[in-house]
């Protein structure tokens, strides 16, 4: 499970989100009301306040009734009144952390968070991290969709994203001629030394999948000798470049099969921290492994809004298009979505934001 951070205390922000990391959790802060949208999500909230706030309440009241299984919430607090503290438990927050709290501590309490944190529903997305969605037999026909539903919805909602394990897998095993099993990833991925990736892209609901796949050099040298026997040496890579492009044509034609056309491009080499970790921020990910006698395949897909890209201030350039509204630590707009960043507003976001703080723009 992901947890986000949100305090009116940058600095607070930051050490709870590095004693997280540190610890080996997936941690993030953001600023603003993004932890509404983030229970929903299912994702661990720890939000910061400094005094009762009845507004606060009502929002988490809204975000409980959004989903069926929302993410746990606990409060970084001083002391609270009682009946404040009452009518948050009523509104749906799980828990407090009580300032000052020590490293051990605030670990403790999110661990047994997360322990008592009830699992997602399998068919919803994920809030950005691998491993976390499986695909559902899809029971339905393959267009039954919502088609007035946002892209990234119906693509989650679709037979190929809810199936891509399974077609995936009979794909490789029809390439390889051999039985091909599905595993999940361990928490640690297996190590690997070859990875290609696939893009496909859909001009028409302005969205960008992804496909990544890698193999260690003596599972990737075994299934080379399967195919093509003495020539094996020489025809590793095409090997790996030829099963993208199955993937590539597998999940295009299943696409189009629900009514999202998409468009793909060539196999790109690509290293291979980049198959469980993208450049880009792909908003629906999953990853999972197949295994093909004694190797293994990491496998990652992802997809993500096309014209949207997360960047540190920073990383921001003049010319970029905010495609959200900012705020900063205190919950206070600082820019409107679709402003067109000048120099001027870039030094106001980096004096505004801290460092750690991701904005979304538009990509070129």
């Amino acid at each position: 499970m992901h947890i986000l951070v949100t305090s009116h205390d940058a600095d607070e922000s930051h050490r709870v989100v590095s004693t997280l990391r540190d610890a080996g959790h997936d941690a993030r802060a953001e600023g603003g009301f993004a932890w509404v949208d983030a229970l929903a999500q299912h994702t661990l909230v720890l939000l910061g306040i400094d005094a009762p706030d009845d507004e606060l309440l009502r929002r988490v009241g809204e975000a409980r009734a959004r989903t069926d299984t929302p993410g746990p919430l606990l409060l970084l607090a001083d002391a609270l009144p009682d009946d404040f503290a009452a009518a948050a438990y009523e509104a749906g927050v799980d828990g407090e952390i009580r300032r000052p709290y020590t490293d051990r501590y605030l670990l403790a309490r999110v661990t047994a968070a997360l322990r008592r944190a009830p699992a997602p529903p399998r068919s919803s997305p994920p809030p950005g991290g691998a491993r976390s969605l499986a695909p559902l037999a899809h029971t339905g026909p393959a267009n039954d969709i919502d088609l007035m539903a946002p892209p990234l919805e119906r693509v989650a909602a679709s037979g190929t994203w809810r199936n891509a394990r399974l077609t995936l897998q009979r794909a490789t095993s029809a390439f390889l001629t051999l039985p091909v099993t599905l595993e999940e990833l361990p928490f640690e991925a297996p190590p690997c030394a070859l990875a290609k990736a696939i893009r496909l892209s859909s001009v028409t609901h302005q969205l960008t999948a992804r496909a990544a796949l890698a193999l260690d050099d003596a599972g990737a040298a075994a299934l080379a000798r399967h195919l093509f026997g003495d020539e094996a040496d020489d025809l590793v890579d095409d090997m790996l470049s030829e099963l993208a492009n199955i993937f590539m044509g597998t999940l295009k034609t299943s696409f189009s099969t629900d009514a999202l056309p998409f468009t793909g491009g060539l196999p790109e080499p690509i290293d291979v921290s980049g198959v469980l970790q993208p450049p880009e921020t792909c908003r629906l990910q999953d990853a999972f492994a197949l295994a093909a006698g004694d190797a293994r395949i990491t496998v990652h897909l992802g997809v993500r809004p096309k014209l949207a890209l997360l960047r540190l201030p920073d990383e921001l350039d003049e010319g970029m298009v905010l495609a959200g509204d900012v705020y900063n630590a205190k919950g206070m707009r600082v820019a409107v979505s679709g402003t067109r960043l000048t120099v001027t507003m870039i030094h106001k976001l980096r004096t505004l934001l801290p460092g750690f703080q991701d904005v979304e723009v538009m990509a070129p």
